[in-house]
């Protein structure tokens, strides 16, 4: 089973694979919190707990987790974003270490061109190639709005591009049963294990 992630501060979505099969998908988000004007401490700590929370509930729902594949963060508009990102790099590292489970890389520009065959491929393009490639198997709803789905989309695409980059082949079953895992899927932190 690998997990497959658009790893990001605000929203990071994840998707998770079993054979080429699509088992679950969702989207880890954080709010702005009150913080003291002019820090951004609170946030960053607020936005690495909410990260952590979903890998660990991830982790626990789905135990069979071997791997997980993330997008690996380029290039940010800011000093700030750059340094965002590299806490949430540096957070997923550790959670995976912490967890024994490996962690794989694949660049931006090789999730469009091995995804969708074009390294300058637009948001829109990776979010309407997803939504055809699992909307008629998807294992729950697919988000209609971009916001939300843009993430998922994103965490897909990591998915397929990693495969083909490596050689691996992907089974695909369209409208095919994708049978039972074990835990719920949900990564909300229902069961209260971050707290």
């Amino acid at each position: 089973m690998e997990l497959a992630l658009d790893l990001g501060i605000r929203n990071t979505g994840w998707s998770l694979f079993r054979d080429g099969h699509l088992l679950d998908f969702g989207i880890w988000q954080t709010k702005p919190v009150k913080a003291v004007a002019g820090r951004i401490s609170e946030q960053a700590a607020f936005d690495a707990f909410v990260i952590a929370c979903g890998m660990k509930m991830a982790f626990y729902d789905y135990p069979e987790i071997s791997r997980v594949i993330a997008e690996l963060p380029g290039g940010s508009k800011s000093a700030k974003a750059a340094a965002l990102m590299k806490m949430a790099t540096g957070l997923a590292i550790g959670m995976c270490t912490a967890h024994d489970i490996m962690i794989d890389w694949i660049s931006p520009r090789s999730v469009k061109q091995y995804a969708m065959g074009d390294p300058l491929a637009t948001k829109k393009k990776i979010m309407a190639w997803a939504r055809k490639k699992i909307e008629a198997w998807a294992p729950k709803p697919v988000p209609k709005t971009a916001g939300e789905f843009e993430h998922i989309a994103d965490s897909i695409a990591v998915y397929y591009a990693y495969k083909q980059l490596h050689g691996e082949s992907l089974r695909e079953e369209k409208n095919q049963s994708l049978g039972s895992v074990s835990g719920t899927g949900r990564s909300t932190g229902e069961k209260k294990i971050c707290g």
